[in-house]
């Protein structure tokens, strides 16, 4: 296929990166390898993910292994729950300290101890 995109447009750069299973798995320590995030068990949904606010202030999470659900649905989810905390961390001094202090809070946070 880049063969064929190369022949209409030979200016044009491509990269291609290729995935197994076991990459995933080794370098994302993705339950067998799987795409899709954290396992999606009982045990690790809802809560027990971690939420788009972190306890460090500025960073924000998204993707398929938080709290919205597992696969690509979940990531864009959480990607739009993350550009929204980070818009209210940026333009809401006063909200700052509220969204990091109250982070976990009512939630099972995985950085518990």
């Amino acid at each position: 296929m880049i063969d064929r995109l190369r022949a209409l447009d030979p200016r044009a750069q491509f990269d291609a990166e290729l995935a197994t299973p076991l990459t995933l798995a080794r370098y994302t320590l993705a339950s067998n390898g799987t795409p899709y995030g954290l396992a999606g068990t009982p045990a690790q949904f809802n809560a027990r993910r971690p939420g788009a606010v972190t306890h460090l202030p500025g960073l924000f999470l998204a993707g398929a292994s938080t709290r919205t659900a597992h696969g690509v649905a979940g990531a864009l989810a959480s990607g739009r729950l993350a550009a929204r905390a980070a818009g209210t961390y940026l333009t809401h001094q006063p909200r700052r300290e509220a969204l990091t202090a109250g982070a976990w809070r009512g939630a099972a946070s995985p950085h518990a101890t």
